[in-house]
């Protein structure tokens, strides 16, 4: 990247526009209303986490953004808190808001600009009562971003400590309306793998928000560090191979990637930690929903090399679920996703089950 070339840009544009033009997004969130939820991350909590908003409402706009900044939930008394991060922060073009993927850099349409270099930013303090509260937790950027407005904006912070000084109550965060799905029923049973008690099993996470789908699928009972792949159909077969230790429950008709199980036999985003041991979903999935609430079927297979079954494969249980019906009534047009401090702050990965679109914190953008 030519940096000197961009810095003039910057500069060119920024002597077109009016100085300290404001935009807020998540729309309808804005100066004048309050956001319909509320969340600790990025600033509200000392745990150290990478986090990353995906805005397309501010498609059309063209800015030299020198400030991001968010609100306190205006339902939380005033606190007089500030936070000392030591930090950096980059900004891009980005892929849309309902095409948000759980590796931070996939979401990148274009290199990232380094924005803020690592450097200890005290934010803050929030003093100052309202519904909504006035955007007193601001990131000012070293380097302005040149954005043009052809694509989706990202921006992504990377905490290596969050310090608190005092409360800062929580953001405020807007959502689009959302419809969980239902739980998934049983098609058929999965097989014990070797060194397993109970049967491999396949889980789905699923839900509508403001007209996109996501889903997120992990595997327990596996083979120990094997390889795992996982496949979606349309229907369920029933169908008998020979050699294999039981049915198939899908037709097979896409591949959804192959991941690897740990030495649990877990397939999951990352090992048992000292914060939860929840398995997280490595295979997650977000999409726009004109989908008309079909019924999916799924079903994971592992390398087994201790089977004494002709076929050294592990079956899992088949699950089928029906996608719900698409929320649209309100569409929050931007995703946040994050991961949490046993990750470290330069993994690539988000935490799949922290990616969540239509909802992100309310963001102002000082230009």
């Amino acid at each position: 990247m030519n940096t000197p070339r961009l810095v003039t840009l910057a500069a060119l544009v920024a002597a077109t526009l009016p100085a300290q033009n404001t935009l807020v997004s998540p729309t309808p969130a804005s100066a004048t209303v309050e956001g319909s939820a509320l969340n600790a991350f990025p600033w509200n909590t000392t745990i150290i986490c990478r986090y990353m908003q995906v805005h397309s409402d501010t498609i059309g706009n063209v800015m030299v953004i020198n400030k991001v900044a968010q609100r306190r939930d205006g339902a939380t008394a005033a606190a007089n808190g500030s936070r000392s991060v030591d930090l950096e922060m980059y900004m891009g073009d980005s892929v849309a808001w309902n095409r948000v993927r759980y590796v931070f850099a996939d979401n990148y349409v274009a290199p990232a600009t380094l924005v803020v270099p690592r450097q200890i930013v005290n934010i803050g303090p929030t003093a100052l009562p309202g519904s909504p509260a006035p955007f007193e937790l601001a990131v000012p950027l070293s380097t302005p971003f040149v954005y043009t407005g052809v694509n989706s904006l990202a921006w992504e912070v990377v905490q290596y400590s969050n310090t608190a000084v005092g409360a800062i109550g929580a953001l405020d965060v807007q959502s689009g309306s959302s419809n969980a799905g239902a739980t998934a029923a049983i098609t058929g049973p999965g097989c014990v793998a070797t060194g397993q008690s109970g049967t491999m099993t396949l889980s789905v996470q699923h839900v509508d928000r403001g007209g996109a789908y996501q889903f997120g699928c992990f595997v327990a009972n596996a083979p120990v560090s094997a390889p795992v792949v996982l496949y979606l159909g349309v229907s369920n077969p029933n169908q008998p191979v020979p050699g294999l230790c039981g049915n198939l429950h899908t037709d097979l008709a896409a591949t959804l990637g192959v991941a690897l199980s740990d030495a649990t036999g877990f397939v999951r985003e990352t090992a048992t930690n000292a914060t939860t041991s929840y398995p997280y979903a490595p295979w997650t999935f977000v999409l726009p929903n004109p989908l008309g609430q079909p019924t999916l079927y799924a079903q994971a297979h592992a390398l087994d090399t201790g089977r004494t079954d002709p076929l050294p494969i592990c079956n899992s249980d088949g699950i089928s679920w029906q996608v719900p019906a698409s929320s649209a009534t309100t569409v929050a047009q931007a995703s946040r996703l994050y991961n949490f401090q046993f990750q470290g702050p330069t993994y690539p990965n988000a935490t799949p089950l922290t990616l969540m679109h239509g909802y992100a914190a309310v963001t102002e953008f000082t230009y």
